[in-house]
């Protein structure tokens, strides 16, 4: 599960999240992010899931990696997508 992953920076400027299935790494000093981004997705008969995603960004592109139904998704963009529209 992505929210279980652990972000960390590396003393040379390198982004690196691992978790117990995924991992990503940015590098690049000057423009590499890596962060998690999270919402709820609600369900037509009510209630709601927890989403998470992986969002590493390297000179305005973004890799957005997402985990649904045991499966990783892997999406590039260059616009800010929310994790409901990115599977």
């Amino acid at each position: 599960m992505l929210e279980h992953c652990q972000i960390a920076q590396a003393e040379d400027g390198t982004w690196s999240a691992a978790g117990p299935r995924v991992g990503l790494t940015v590098q690049g000093k000057a423009s590499a992010r890596l962060f998690k981004r999270r919402a709820l997705r609600p369900f037509a008969a009510g209630g709601a899931q927890h989403e998470c995603m992986l969002v590493g960004e390297l000179d305005r592109v973004r890799c957005y990696v997402v985990e649904r139904d045991g499966a990783v998704h892997i999406v590039m963009a260059r616009e800010e997508l929310n994790p409901e529209f990115a599977a």
